[in-house]
């Protein structure tokens, strides 16, 4: 079986994680930070939203492509695609005060929505 659905996600994923990359990296330049983040607020949280960004996603997409491969609707990959494309647009933004915000918690649950639906499914479709 082809896939046709999770390819769409993984793809605007992976230039949603080479923006969150090359914002660090211009950081890096800015203020001449090779390694670490020498305590600058504005570097800390860009490699933040970096790092939770590669923490989530692998699983996450691995999941969705496995959903796919054993035949999940088509209409439910694309509710949790589209969960993770929103919840990793709203993160960056979150995180852009010292304070939990809600489009950090929007974030959070739709991330986390997402990775509970595709192991669900997952486990529910190869039990049933």
């Amino acid at each position: 079986m082809a896939l046709e659905i999770t390819p769409v996600y993984l793809g605007i994923l992976t230039l949603m994680m080479l923006v969150l990359g090359a914002r660090v990296s211009l950081l890096r330049q800015k203020h001449r930070v090779s390694m670490g983040t020498d305590d600058r607020p504005e570097l800390q949280r860009a490699v933040r939203a970096f790092g939770n960004f590669t923490e989530w996603l692998p699983m996450i997409l691995v999941a969705l492509m496995a959903c796919e491969w054993i035949g999940a609707p088509q209409i439910l990959l694309h509710v949790i695609g589209i969960a993770l494309v929103a919840g990793r647009i709203l993160h960056p933004f979150g995180l852009h005060a010292d304070r939990t915000t809600t489009a950090r918690t929007v974030a959070v649950l739709l991330t986390w929505l997402s990775s509970l639906a595709t192991g669900g499914y997952l486990v529910y479709a190869t039990i049933v």
